[in-house]
């Protein structure tokens, strides 16, 4: 009888062991699944980019050419063919866009107001 025993108790470890490692396996790929669907992301992003063509954008807000890159300022680029696509018919429409826009009518004057990210001119000057 004691050699069935241990032939069972043989048995019982070894396909503890065969869990453990195949539990083991399982936890790793989990843990590596975000990383591997991260690169098959970015690798296909990339391959959207070469396949769009993207363009260099050149900055003149601060008065001199700069590349959007090199430039210490936010910048907010809407293609033409975006605006081709949306076909806006206000301004308003066209802030949706660009983060932090706002825009508002001047009240007893045929004017408007605008900011970007809170800095704008409210002031209205009569002639």
């Amino acid at each position: 009888m004691p050699i069935k025993h241990a032939t069972f108790y043989r048995t019982a470890l070894y396909r503890t062991a065969l869990y453990r490692t195949a539990l083991a396996g399982t936890a790793c790929l989990m843990l590596h699944a975000p990383q591997v669907l991260a690169q098959a992301t970015s690798a296909a992003a990339e391959a959207s980019r070469a396949a769009i063509g993207l363009e260099e954008i050149l900055v003149t807000a601060t008065r001199r050419v700069t590349a959007l890159q090199r430039t210490p300022v936010s910048v907010s680029a809407i293609s033409g063919d975006a605006l081709d696509a949306m076909v806006p018919e206000t301004i308003g429409e066209v802030a949706y866009l660009v983060p932090n826009f706002t825009y508002a009518k001047v009240t007893g004057f045929n004017a408007a107001s605008f900011s970007i990210r809170g800095v704008g001119q409210t002031d209205i000057i009569v002639y």
